[in-house]
């Protein structure tokens, strides 16, 4: 759709169409593209708000996942499907048959003259408008469809014309000025990079601030590009530096992510320019989208750092208001640039999300700065030699073992083995610790608990967290056990996966995962016969089809298709490590009893917290 003006030569001929009528089919597409038309921007923000949110729960398993997205933001999925059905079908069925509609329905012509526009129906009924009041003209391979200033359309079938010369006709007397409306770049003298700068950044406030702005008050050109991108790269290290109290160290790792973010914007960019087909016009719109990109990257590095709510709803609802506003200057500027109507300028959108931002939901993402300072209750930590490690193995694990004390015949002795599989987060090495200094206590596990821990600060005293050590571990266990009364209590902690998986990671060395299959045939080659398994992860459901026997009591922190919660490295405990452990057996000796207390308990938090019940 392009505004249109009368114009400006005399009319000395007529154009008169042939009859014709609309079906209601025909009617109705036409209401369907007038409606999606006017619709098509609050459309496009509604639909990218959920595509936002539903990405956004599927690439943060650990916040809930897709289904506390869904169940959370229900309301605004619910409309957006909601009011799409109305512009697509049901809103054109209406219209189709109020009582304004019925001229369309009836055999009409029109015809073009000095007057302007005249429609005359078969009742003999008349209307003539001035060709000043058709604001604008879109045409489809079918029709030509007439904008006028009150907001109604005149629809005038191709074919109702005797010809092509005849259209051109009328279209040459609604043809547009283009004036000094032009959106190419400005012809401007070189200016001193810094001044250059600060024009860009001047008027990438006002692109952010919504007051008008045109191509031509940038300065384009790739040396300006490369330093709008560094500026944004300063101001998210300031902004996340400041966050940090003490000593930090930087992270090279986010600059691999945000070099690859503006790599997809340049690739996003160059294909909306290609599909305008105006190349020429890409380092203009790449200018005009990075200069608002300082105060983004500010903005997202604070919201993402030192943003605590205890909603996280409310944390997503922040965060989707930043997306949305992002957006929003993006379809200024995609608009000023190419100077095309709202739906184009909406599929440019689109096409530049689906590039620019949609691969970010899928890739590492980093800090830039993590912080030095030493908890004066932890070690530091040590300096990790991958081969160092791996040939310890072998007699950390048989000294682990040797220091086991035998089962006591006629007692149920309980053992214990603690698998603490994720080094790269330190709540998981201090809750097996946890765990096993309670059972000590209260399950007289004393010189009958083992640890196998990932975690650079044990790596020289403790075995380590590996599939291979956990099979050693439970053959060398069940040889001290009595397999007809003892009973193994095993406890797993780590981040889950819904394929029944545990997470074993420990860089440098490149470890296993540890599937339920794998687990069972351990557990049943060992020879152990009474078993308390107790799993501490995502989607720790997922296991119970594996595992399940009529001497196996399993216990999990979460449905297979739900997250915990609490995997936070500042921690002494996951949710559900704390719930059971310091809620639940610290004041019974029943398993079962303290899951029910670990149960409420933790569903009383994830609900405070607006998290979905695991």
């Amino acid at each position: 759709m392009e505004p249109i003006q009368q114009g400006r030569a005399d009319v000395d001929e007529v154009v008169t169409t042939r009859e014709f009528t609309l079906s209601r089919g025909e009617y109705q597409r036409v209401l369907r593209r007038i409606l999606l038309r006017r619709s098509v921007v609050v459309l496009l923000f509604v639909w990218l708000s959920v595509a936002y949110l539903i990405l956004g729960g599927l690439g943060q398993t650990d916040a809930g996942g897709i289904w506390i997205t869904l169940s959370g933001w229900s309301p605004l999925l619910l409309f957006a499907i909601l009011w799409t059905l109305w512009i697509l079908l049901v809103a054109p069925w209406r219209l189709s048959r109020s009582r304004y509609s019925r001229s369309a329905f009836q055999a009409h012509h029109y015809r073009f003259d000095a007057a302007g526009i005249s429609v005359e129906t078969e009742d003999g009924s008349r209307m003539t408008r001035p060709y000043r009041a058709v604001l604008a003209v879109e045409q489809t391979p079918e029709l030509i469809l007439l904008r006028q200033d009150s907001g109604q359309y005149f629809v005038i079938p191709r074919l109702a014309f005797a010809d092509s010369d005849a259209i051109d006709w009328v279209l040459v007397r609604l043809r547009p000025d283009p004036g000094d409306q032009s959106t190419g770049p400005a012809e401007l003298p070189d200016l001193p990079w810094g001044m250059a700068l600060g024009r860009n950044l001047r008027a990438g406030l006002r692109l952010a601030s919504f007051r008008q702005v045109r191509p031509a008050d940038f300065s384009a050109s790739l040396g300006q590009a490369v330093l709008l991108g560094l500026l944004a790269l300063a101001a998210g290290m300031a902004v996340d530096r400041l966050g940090i109290d003490g000593p930090a160290e930087f992270s090279a790792y986010a600059l691999l992510e945000l070099g690859t973010g503006y790599l997809l914007l340049v690739i996003g960019s160059g294909l909306v320019a290609a599909r305008q087909g105006q190349l020429a016009l890409l380092l203009p719109l790449l200018v005009m989208l990075l200069s608002v990109e300082p105060l983004f990257e500010a903005l997202t590095t604070l919201l993402h750092t030192q943003l605590e709510l205890d909603s996280a709803v409310a944390t997503w609802g922040l965060f989707l208001a930043l997306f949305l506003w992002l957006m929003a200057v993006w379809w200024r500027a995609l608009r000023s640039v190419f100077g095309v109507g709202p739906v184009e300028t909406s599929v440019a959108v689109v096409l530049l999300f689906a590039v620019a931002v949609l691969p970010g939901f899928w890739l590492p993402q980093s800090d830039y700065w993590y912080s030095t300072e030493l908890d004066m209750d932890e070690p530091a930590p040590e300096r990790l030699s991958a081969e160092d490690v791996f040939y310890a193995q072998p007699s950390l694990l048989q000294q682990a073992l040797d220091g086991l004390r035998a089962e006591r015949p006629g007692v149920v002795d309980l053992y214990h083995i603690g698998f603490a599989s994720y080094a790269h987060q330190a709540v998981f090495r201090r809750e097996v610790h946890h765990v096993r200094d309670l059972l000590d206590a209260r399950f007289d596990t004393d010189g009958r608990s083992l640890l196998l821990v990932n975690d650079p600060n044990t790596a020289q005293r403790e075995p380590i967290a590996s599939a291979t050590n956990l099979e050693q571990a439970l053959r060398g266990v069940a040889k001290r056990m009595n397999p007809e009364e003892d009973v193994l209590f095993l406890y797993l902690t780590s981040h889950g996966s819904k394929g029944a998986e545990l997470s074993v990671s420990f860089w440098p060395l490149g470890l296993n995962q540890l599937s339920a299959g794998a687990l069972r045939r351990m557990l049943d080659e060992a020879g152990i016969r009474w078993r308390v398994v107790v799993i501490s992860a995502c989607y720790a459901g997922s296991f119970m089809d594996a595992l399940a026997d009529d001497h196996t009591l399993l216990i999990t922190a979460s449905a297979k298709t739900r997250t915990s919660f609490g995997c936070s490295n500042e921690n002494e405990y996951t949710y559900f490590g704390e719930a059971y452990f310091q809620h639940g057996l610290s004041d019974t000796l029943s398993f079962v009893e303290a899951f029910g207390r670990a149960r409420d308990w933790v569903t009383r938090r994830e609900q405070g917290e607006g998290l979905e019940p695991s």
